[in-house]
Parts: structure tokens; C-alpha cells; sequence
């Protein structure tokens, strides 16, 4: 007698092989579905190397023309230099530098939090949900 034959070989041929058969094909299409969310775009692709260059700046950073805060916050130091005298100036600078010692040092911070985010997003293949139309 062979082994399809048996009651145990029929089990194996008709439910068995099946079942590995399909855990097989669905371990194959694994890596192809993890590559696919780890691809990057062309713009990622630039943003990366601006990184690497230093010369990446997120839109929010830059100074727009005709910022309406910007030029609050100008005029409102304008008039203030203009209406102290130079020992108080002296001291408003040192306060300005200090100010934005640590603006930057909670933007380097936040940065920092940011990017370590990232890195494990992509470590665990977390990746962008596409938008559904």
C-alpha cells in the first residue's frame, strides 16, 4: 500500500500540503509587500541629501515675505532699541541671545525626538498610509 493510500497520506495530500503550500506562498510575498513600504520617493531621495549636506530646511523655517509676524515682531524690536539707552540695549541682547540659545537648543530637541521616531517607524516597517480615493 502507498502512502496516498492511507488514510493518513489522504489527510496529508488533501489538507496538509495545501495549508503549506499556501504558508509558503504567503512567507514569498512577505519581503516583496515589506521592500514595497520601504521604497522612497524622489522627494525623499532629496530631502536625504540636503540632510546630508546640511542644506535641508523644512518650509515652516524660512522667512516668507511679508510675514505678518515677522513684522510684528521687528517693529516691535525696532521701536524698542530706538527708546532704550545702551546699557539696557546691552542687556536686551545678552536676553535675545540666551532666548534663542534655547529656542534652538528645544528645536535641536525636538529634532532629535523626531528623527529617533523615525528610525524606529522604519525599523519596525511602519509606514505612510496611503490615501484611499
Amino acid at each position: 500500500m502507498n502512502f496516498y493510500e492511507t488514510k493518513m497520506g489522504q489527510d496529508f495530500f488533501t489538507h496538509q500540503l495545501p495549508a503549506l503550500i499556501g504558508a509558503l506562498q504567503d512567507i514569498a510575498a512577505a519581503p516583496a509587500q515589506r521592500r514595497q513600504t520601504r521604497e522612497m520617493s524622489a522627494e525623499n531621495n532629496d530631502i536625504l541629501s540636503a540632510l546630508y549636506h546640511g542644506n535641508y530646511e523644512p518650509e515652516f523655517w524660512k522667512v516668507k515675505k511679508d510675514d505678518p509676524f515677522d513684522s510684528t515682531v521687528m517693529q516691535a524690536e525696532n521701536t524698542l532699541t530706538t527708546q532704550i539707552s545702551p546699557e539696557q540695549k546691552k542687556l536686551f541682547d545678552e536676553y535675545q541671545a540666551a532666548f534663542n540659545a534655547r529656542a534652538d537648543n528645544i528645536s535641536e530637541r525636538a529634532f532629535r525626538a523626531g528623527v529617533q521616531i523615525a528610525v524606529q517607524m522604519i525599523l519596525a516597517g511602519c509606514d505612510i498610509p496611503n490615501k484611499k480615493e
